[in-house]
């Protein structure tokens, strides 16, 4: 499967495109950029816990897309399986889980096409399906084989080296 013909390596390839613009100045990183919403603290949390993944994401020399789960995503899997959220975090969600959210490049909403199914590869080469609904709002889902129809509630947060998308469910 050849990604780039299709999104470009990076999100220099879509400002050119026209497919992104940006208003205002980039400054921090994607790791960075998470700290400034509290309703992701507890994937900070987790990102602490397994450097690779915190280094992955600080990093100026790489590019990455981040489906970001929030805090009511890891509340209602710990409901999910009648455990607190602490325990949660320390005891079940493993790096590898944490992985299954970040991908080695950079696509923005304005990538996927309305109507359509795109399958794209995280950083543990496990496959990911996006669909972008046909409604007024191109309202975007994501996808992993044990995990169904993650939305995505805030899209397009840019970061140096890269894009977060925030979602409403953790892609086990």
């Amino acid at each position: 499967m050849e990604l780039n013909k299709v999104w470009g390596t990076n999100w220099i390839d879509q400002i050119a495109a026209g497919t992104c613009t940006i208003s205002t100045p980039v400054t921090l990183n994607i790791y960075d950029k998470l700290k400034t919403y509290p309703e992701l603290s507890n994937l900070l949390t987790l990102i602490e816990k397994f450097e690779s993944v915190k280094l992955y994401l600080q990093n100026k020399c790489s590019t990455a897309t981040l489906f970001a789960p929030n805090n009511a995503a890891f509340a209602s899997l710990a409901t999910e399986y009648g455990v607190t959220v602490d325990y949660l975090l320390n005891n079940m969600v493993t790096e590898a889980i944490l992985k299954n959210h970040v991908l080695s490049k950079v696509l923005f909403s304005a990538a996927f096409k309305p109507g359509k199914f795109t399958l794209v590869s995280n950083i543990n080469n496990k496959a990911l399906n996006v669909y972008k609904m046909i409604d007024s709002y191109n309202t975007l889902y994501v996808s992993s084989s044990e995990t169904e129809n993650s939305k995505v509630l805030i899209g397009d947060v840019l970061g140096k080296n890269g894009v977060i998308h925030i979602i409403n469910k953790v892609l086990q």
